[in-house]
Order: structure tokens, then C-alpha cells, then sequence
């Protein structure tokens, strides 16, 4: 593991125009969103920021809700969706951080409704029961 954040800004060889591609997406649902849905579960369940919440999932879900974030842009540069994106998750991570949580729950919350439902490599949104999959009802929007 590593080269977390670089991972979401380097354009692999399946990529267009400099987005990332669609094999970047899969590692993508297979590294980050299982934390990112991880500390969601576990923030919800304890339903107050605990400082033991702190230290085993903020750093990883917010790093994790970056790199997915900045996956989200349609070229080379991050873009208005993937801008937005990251400033959703500094929302989360001040309120997180301030110990904040009905403001740490509206802040993820907004970063779900902004992430595309369709993105370069697919869709962007988040599959809770099993994040490593793009989520059923975004599935039927694609196939049509």
C-alpha cells in the first residue's frame, strides 16, 4: 500500500484525455471506498466524534474521500466536480476534527449528493453494502 494521494492524480493508460480511466475507478472501489464507508459506519454507530473514532478512521476516510473526489474530474486537471468534491470533504474533516457530529454527518452527506451519478469511468456514487461494487441503482441508470 501507499502513494495514496498520487494514486488519484496520475492518468493510466486506459484513461482519456487525462481522466482517470476505468481501471483507475476499480482500484479505486477496491482501496478507498471500503474506508470511506468504514469510518461512516463506525461514526454513525458511536453517533458522537470519539477520539478513538480520531485515530483509527479519520486520516484513511478522509484521505480515501480525496483521492475518490479527485477521481471524479473529467480531464487532466481537477475540474468544478472534483473541486467541489474536495472542498465537501474539508467540510467534513474540519467538522470531524472540531468533534462536530451532526455537522460531520451533513458534510458527508452533501459530499454523497455531489458525487456524479455519471463520472468518467462510471459512476461515482457509493455502494454501502458493498462498496468495492458501483451501488444496483446507478447500474439500472446505465444499462437503461
Amino acid at each position: 500500500e501507499g502513494g495514496g494521494a498520487a494514486r488519484a492524480f496520475v492518468a493510466n493508460g486506459g484513461s482519456l484525455n487525462g481522466a482517470p480511466g476505468i481501471a483507475n475507478f476499480k482500484l479505486g472501489r477496491e482501496r478507498d471506498l471500503p474506508r470511506v464507508v468504514a469510518g461512516y459506519k463506525a461514526l454513525k454507530a458511536a453517533g458522537v466524534v470519539e477520539d478513538e473514532w480520531l485515530k483509527k478512521y479519520e486520516r484513511p476516510m478522509v484521505a480515501s474521500m480525496t483521492i475518490w473526489a479527485s477521481m471524479q474530474r473529467r480531464d487532466s486537471v481537477p475540474d468544478k466536480v472534483s473541486r467541489k468534491l474536495e472542498k465537501d470533504t474539508k467540510a467534513f474533516e474540519k467538522a470531524v476534527k472540531s468533534g462536530l457530529y451532526e455537522d460531520a454527518m451533513k458534510a458527508f452527506d452533501t459530499y454523497l449528493e455531489d458525487l456524479p451519478s455519471i463520472g468518467p469511468a462510471g459512476t461515482g456514487k457509493i455502494n454501502f453494502d458493498d462498496p468495492t461494487l458501483v451501488p444496483a441503482e446507478t447500474l439500472e441508470l446505465q444499462l437503461g
